[in-house]
């Protein structure tokens, strides 16, 4: 055993010494010649120079008299300093492959990836397509809701719109045909003469009862706006007689 043990040792030696000066050797063999054990070969590894001792060898470490500077590091937005040593600063925080404005990019807002100059600008009260127009102020905003204007208050519109945010007067009903008059809407009791509620259609006032005492001009109410003179007393109604109290 000790003859092998000492035979691989000086065959180490050998192989050390053919490479050079043994004392600038990054391999260094030590023999152990105990009676008993074996001989053992310690195999030792000169490390690398770090003079700013971040341990990122100056070989690799873009920066090497500066440890704040180097692989791993925590990079620092928009100061123009490549920290973590990828070649490049941080100037796309959010990494939306947009630039921020921060640094003369086009990002306006690099901490939220779904705002950049490529986004869609909807109904939420934020500039997401960086054009420094806001909702309804941009012409091409999503997501807004349809409605009708109602300018005298009857719960009907005439005219449709879309916004992010419903005026006052906002109703979802249309078809009113006068919106500058609240008796004007469909549905409202139609009066001789006009189109009251808003069918297209004039109603006679030879048709209408407005006296209200059951008979119309129809219906031989020579004065229709007098209840008390009516058919109903039996008073004839002709060209040159109107009815008598």
């Amino acid at each position: 055993m000790k003859k092998t043990t000492i035979a691989m040792v000086f065959l180490a030696s050998l192989l050390l010494g053919a490479c050079g000066d043994f004392e600038n050797r990054q391999v260094i063999a030590q023999g152990d010649w105990e009676e008993e054990g074996d001989t053992v070969i310690n195999m030792t590894t000169t490390p690398r120079p770090d003079q700013d001792g971040d341990g990122d060898p100056d070989a690799t470490d873009c920066k090497p008299e500066d440890p704040a500077i180097h692989h791993g590091a925590s990079e620092i937005a928009y100061d123009g300093i490549d920290q973590d040593c990828d070649g490049a600063d941080l100037v796309d925080v959010d990494g939306d492959g947009y630039v921020a404005a921060q640094v003369g990019g086009d990002d306006c807002d690099d901490s939220i990836p779904s705002i950049n100059p490529s986004a869609e600008e909807v109904c939420n009260g934020a500039d997401d397509d960086c054009d420094s127009l806001i909702d309804d102020d941009d012409d091409h905003v999503g997501g807004q809701d349809f409605f009708y204007h109602d300018e005298d208050g009857d719960g009907y519109g005439d005219k449709s719109d879309y916004a992010c945010i419903r005026p006052s007067n906002a109703v979802d009903i249309n078809g009113d045909c006068n919106d500058d008059a609240p008796s004007f809407h469909p549905g409202a009791e139609e009066v001789c003469g006009v189109d009251q509620n808003c069918d297209g259609e004039i109603l006679s006032c030879d048709l209408v009862d407005n006296d209200h005492d059951g008979f119309s001009e129809d219906d031989g109410d020579c004065d229709d706006t007098d209840s008390k003179n009516s058919p109903e007393f039996g008073q004839d109604c002709s060209e040159d007689q109107r009815w008598q109290r």
